[in-house]
């Protein structure tokens, strides 16, 4: 060593740099393969209770004379989860996550967030993976926004963001929870920021050469949901029809997410004031809707409401009401009085009425709406600016002018 020291050191570097890259590949296999195995472990256990408990509880060998609904079964499955993985969290984890996507896929948002609760307060109390604990999460944050509880929706992205700030997460988890905030924005009436995250998502995808995916699909059609409501139609509606198009071909014309490409696009069309285009493609997506979520899903609440709108347009002020009606008493009883969309089918009816000369009935309704509306996200949203504009409408007919003026006096200064 005296008499050769530089061959010695690189010879002793070398070996340093054989055993440190021998280590480094060591524990990468032990981590793929505990992720292999990980995999492996949660995907029997769910394929197992949906095939045991699940669609067991379809079976007519258990239920003679009696044809299970979905929901029934859900409730069933949701039941023997507790016993079945009592000494297995992570697997019971999943389990949850699993239900909570699917009484969302039915609109049962309640038991949604009952189920996603559970998923998170497993992940937190056992050794579950990052993974399991971003399903949970992302799970239960969807269902909040979903049911309109915003300020706990923000505070749970608000504090993954500064989990994932101290932590290498995968992309696509970052892309999950960049699209939840943009909805948020959304939500708020914050049309830019939403419009600003969805697009940095979806041009990040297209930049990857990954443009039809459905990670790049959500995220292009949130960007053309904020685009309309920017009044950029003409940016809005190309997506849209690639959306369709796209969906149409892999998934098949009486798939939700088809679906809702089509009753997008019908909304786009009422935007541009063309009522007959528009209606043809919000009545097939609510005749498909009724078909396959049946006529109380939320989503086929929503093309429901579209096709009356179209109609008021029209002036087929009877057809609108039977709708605007069945809408807000199922929206009343599905999501309450303080929901988003509960609020918007009362100021949707308060203007039939206004627009159809039936004042008195139109006047309690809009003062309801006003009041829940102004509570609930104040003056300045666009969506409480939308209606006191039809409030100062009603009061112009009723020959209210300094109320009127007064109200849309307000509308500007605030617009």
């Amino acid at each position: 060593m005296q008499r050769h020291p530089i061959a010695v050191s690189a010879g002793i570097l070398g070996v340093l740099t054989l055993l440190g890259g021998t280590a480094f590949f060591t524990v990468r296999l032990q981590h793929e393969r505990d992720t292999a195995n990980y995999q492996v472990r949660v995907a029997t256990s769910v394929l197992d209770f949906l095939r045991e408990d699940l669609l067991a509880a379809a079976d007519p060998a258990a239920a003679p004379g009696h044809e299970l609904s979905v929901r029934e079964a859900l409730n069933r499955a949701s039941d023997a989860a507790d016993s079945r993985f009592a000494d297995v969290p992570v697997e019971h984890g999943a389990i949850r996550t699993t239900l909570a996507g699917l009484y969302d896929q039915l609109g049962r948002y309640a038991e949604a967030e009952r189920e996603a609760r559970k998923a998170v307060a497993l992940g937190e109390a056992s050794d579950s993976r990052p993974e399991a604990r971003h399903a949970a999460d992302v799970a239960l944050i969807d269902v909040l926004l979903a049911r309109g509880k915003l300020d706990e929706a923000e505070l749970m992205l608000d504090q993954t963001r500064q989990t994932n700030a101290n932590a290498a997460t995968d992309r696509n988890e970052r892309a999950d929870f960049q699209l939840l905030q943009s909805r948020l924005a959304n939500l708020r009436g914050q049309f830019d920021q939403a419009l600003a995250l969805a697009d940095s998502v979806f041009q990040a995808e297209r930049a990857r050469g990954s443009a039809d995916t459905p990670l790049a699909l959500r995220a292009a059609e949130q960007s053309a949901a904020n685009l309309q409501m920017l009044g950029r139609h003409d940016e809005a509606l190309p997506l849209l029809l690639a959306i369709h198009a796209s969906r149409l071909a892999r998934l098949g014309p009486r798939h939700p997410s088809t679906l809702l490409a089509a009753h997008e696009i019908g909304l786009l069309k009422r935007h541009q004031g063309q009522d007959e285009e528009a209606l043809t493609w919000l009545q097939g997506a609510l005749d498909e809707r009724r078909a396959v979520l049946g006529e109380q899903h939320p989503d086929t609440l929503s093309s429901a409401n579209e096709v009356a709108t179209v109609l008021q347009g029209l002036k087929r002020f009877d057809e609108a009401e039977t709708l605007f009606r069945h809408v807000l008493d199922a929206r009343l009883e599905l999501l309450g009085e303080e929901h988003q969309f509960t609020r918007n089918s009362m100021s949707n009816l308060g203007l039939l009425y206004s627009l159809s000369g039936r004042l008195e009935k139109a006047a309690p309704l809009y003062e309801r709406a006003l009041a829940l509306e102004t509570r609930l996200i104040g003056e300045s949203h666009p969506d409480t600016i939308a209606l006191m504009h039809n409030i100062a409408g009603l009061y112009r007919k009723q020959g209210r002018f300094d109320d009127a003026l007064a109200m849309h006096e307000r509308v500007l200064a605030m617009r």
